[in-house]
């Protein structure tokens, strides 16, 4: 599974427990969604309002 090898390739280079790999592989995953949200709202909207 690719999330495994993710996780584990992680905890090898951080050194840290495949938990804490866990925590950290789920926070960048949030933050890809979080930003690729902003993103597509920003191009969805052609109005001016974000300014």
């Amino acid at each position: 599974m690719i999330y495994d090898i993710c996780i584990t390739g992680i905890s090898d280079i951080l050194g840290v427990s495949r938990m804490v790999a866990l925590f950290i592989f789920l926070g960048i995953l949030g933050v890809i969604a979080f930003v690729g949200y902003l993103l597509r709202n920003k191009y969805a909207t052609d109005t001016a309002d974000d300014f």
